[in-house]
């Protein structure tokens, strides 16, 4: 699952707010339907809105933004109307019933009166939740209010304010999977601004450290948060990193057929280096990364007649029963396991 995480559309205007109509179709061409959209407040502004969006992008563009269990008591009979009028867009792939539930003071027992009426209404699109803190996910009954859970790992700050601590997207997104208990699927909202507050925009080398080390970490979807304070995001400055979200989606894309697969156990023998397995019955697979600056070699204590890093085509030497690789700097390689 690959996403933008933004609100391109003013509600009032109409017109596209945070990034140019170029960009939204070069991104929408990119991910196909696998850019989904969410349905956001049913009053009118909100509503006429989402036509709009999705009436333009049928593709499943993404628009994010709060919907009205945070501001306003249930209401079912307007729940009832915004579902069944939406449920059949084309676009709409999953709803968002509500932004950072942990953070905004959300009534559970909305977010449940809620997906009783979605499960009832439309059992074909999922419904999905974002925690801020991790560490809350356990304090709900996740079977009662949502299909998905996700993330937002924030973690390139500028230097006054820390730096950069890629290790967070891997801690956070374990916490999220092991508080989902397998439930749910966890999904992740990776950094793509900065140059406000105290956060700064990441590089490309930091944004593919970024999307592996989720993705070792258990994340079955990757979203892309593009928050730009309502100012333009398609800067000269960013240029560099709308390429790099270009090329990591493609490459997404291309081996999703891996990703997804069951995972296996399997440990790289030095901390620096994420690593996780995946398995299809018939061919093994060890996805990992280097988030750091400095090159590492590893190794993984795995039996194998013939390793082939997938993204660069060449092959691994096996030895004593491990197989050994040297990392470049924010280096990411999945390798194909022959046994």
């Amino acid at each position: 699952m690959v996403g933008m995480y933004n609100i391109f559309v003013d509600p009032v205007t109409g017109r596209t707010r945070t990034l140019d109509e170029t960009l939204i179709k070069e991104m929408d061409d990119v991910v196909s339907n696998s850019i989904f959209s969410v349905l956001i407040f049913p009053n009118d502004q909100w509503t006429n809105y989402f036509d709009f969006a999705t009436d333009r992008y049928k593709g499943g563009l993404t628009f994010f933004a709060r919907n009205s269990l945070q501001v306003f008591p249930f209401d079912r009979n307007a729940f009832t109307e915004s579902i069944n009028k939406f449920k059949v867009k084309p676009s709409l792939l999953a709803w968002y019933p509500a932004d950072e539930i942990d953070g905004s003071s959300c009534n559970p027992m909305r977010l449940a009166e809620f997906y009783d009426l979605l499960t009832d209404l439309d059992p074909d699109h999922p419904s999905f939740l974002l925690w801020a803190d991790p560490h809350r996910i356990r304090n709900y009954d996740l079977d009662r209010i949502t299909d998905i859970v996700a993330i937002e790992p924030y973690c390139i700050f500028k230097a006054e304010h820390g730096g950069r601590h890629i290790e967070t997207v891997y801690n956070e997104v374990r916490l999220a999977v092991n508080s989902a208990k397998n439930k749910k699927p966890v999904w992740t909202a990776i950094q793509v601004y900065g140059n406000y507050h105290i956060y700064r925009t990441p590089t490309a080398e930091e944004l593919r450290g970024m999307i592996y080390s989720a993705i070792c970490a258990g994340s079955r979807g990757v979203l892309f948060y593009a928050y730009t304070m309502g100012t333009l995001w398609h800067l000269p400055e960013h240029e560099e990193l709308l390429s790099a979200v270009l090329y990591e989606s493609k490459r997404i894309k291309q081996f999703e057929y891996i990703l997804v697969l069951p995972e296996f156990s399997v440990i790289s023998d030095i901390p620096e280096i994420f690593a996780a397995g995946r398995d299809s019955g018939k061919q093994k697979y060890i996805i990992a990364v280097n988030p750091n600056d400095e090159p590492h070699t590893c190794s993984f204590n795995i039996n194998s007649r013939e390793t082939i890093n997938l993204f660069t085509g060449k092959k691994l030497t096996q030895q004593k029963g491990k197989v050994e690789y040297y990392f470049s700097p924010h280096e990411a390689a999945v390798f194909q396991i022959s046994q």
